[in-house]
């Protein structure tokens, strides 16, 4: 299992996320599951177009046949 973690609040990670790490990987590593973590959900903005949204990033797990989408905050809360 590969995990790939990326900044939602900077597209850029995002794209180089998908342009470069997961080509690579996959072809190298063509049996080995991939888990997206999306980190830094408690800065994220709707409609800010630099930040990227579930939607987008659920559709990028579907086209690369991801194992899974975790959304995470790097903020601890006490509860």
């Amino acid at each position: 299992m590969i995990l790939f973690v990326f900044n939602l609040t900077s597209k850029a990670s995002f794209l180089k996320l998908r342009e470069m790490w997961i080509g690579k990987f996959s072809h190298y590593c063509r049996a080995a599951k991939i888990v997206l973590i999306g980190m830094n959900l408690e800065l994220r903005e709707t409609g800010n177009l630099d930040h990227v949204s579930d939607p987008k990033a659920e559709q990028f797990v579907k086209e690369k046949k991801c194992a899974a989408y975790i959304p995470c905050s790097t903020i601890r809360r006490n509860q």
